[in-house]
């Protein structure tokens, strides 16, 4: 949804002294988002080894797991929750960074379906979060 809704804002109202990039795979496009994955997976390994750290968690061993795994009698995964919640914090701000707003497009607030989008988004995560 947020992918969709970053396309939607609208063109700059006047054109910026700046011209646009020439080359998509040019090294001023390549390296921020190279830098973003880097970025991601580290916050994702940190909040990992966090959770590793804490000492009521039990790690999922699927071996030793009773047959079959259902899911209404499974244990809780805390992995997969504490990295569902860390990646979607990250969607929101990879959205926010990666928005192209001024010289070349308008600005965030003018995109009312990225706003609400967002809005969304974080009062979902809110809600898992302290749910």
């Amino acid at each position: 949804i947020l992918a969709s809704c970053l396309a939607l804002s609208g063109p700059a109202h006047s054109l910026g002294l700046e011209r646009p990039l020439s080359k998509v795979l040019s090294g001023g496009v390549i390296l921020p988002v190279i830098g973003q994955i880097i970025v991601s997976t580290a916050f994702q390994l940190l909040a990992l080894a966090a959770l590793y750290r804490q000492p009521w968690f039990v790690p999922f061993d699927p071996f030793s797991a009773p047959e079959p795994l259902d899911v209404a009698t499974a244990e809780r995964r805390w992995e997969t929750g504490v990295l569902m919640i860390v990646v979607c914090w990250q969607l929101i701000i990879n959205s926010l960074v990666f928005n192209v707003g001024r010289p070349f497009r308008q600005g965030l607030l003018t995109n009312r379906w990225l706003l609400g989008a967002l809005i969304g988004l974080v009062v979902f995560n809110l809600y898992v979060l302290w749910a």
